[in-house]
């Protein structure tokens, strides 16, 4: 079977790590676009050149640990198929949050 006592810890974190990287994007969107109410006059597109370099470096780090870097780390440790499992899994809610979102925004918006 699929998802057997041994797979379901590493697909219940797969989705506890997409939840974080979901938390975390939406927490750094609401965070860019309060930079442009909050400074404003010249400075504002400087900051905003400076803050985004630095959340796109920050933001790649943190995409890469709770997506790439947990499973990498079971499979090199002999964990190939829960590293496998918590990959997919993480991936897959990934994607489904996107779709909802894309599914919520053709709801929401006129045509």
């Amino acid at each position: 079977m699929f998802f057997s006592t041994d797979y379901r810890k590493p697909f219940w974190i797969g989705f506890l790590h997409a939840c974080i990287v979901l938390l975390y994007t939406i927490f750094t969107v609401l965070i860019y676009l309060s930079i442009t109410p909050l400074f404003l006059g010249i400075i504002s597109p400087i900051i905003e050149m400076v803050f985004g370099l630095f959340l796109t470096v920050v933001s790649l780090a943190i995409g890469a640990y709770f997506i790439f870097f947990a499973p990498l780390k079971l499979m090199l440790h002999h964990g190939f198929k829960q590293g496998t499992v918590m990959l997919a899994s993480t991936l897959g809610w990934l994607f489904l949050f996107l779709l909802l979102f894309i599914v919520g925004l053709m709801i929401t918006f006129p045509y």
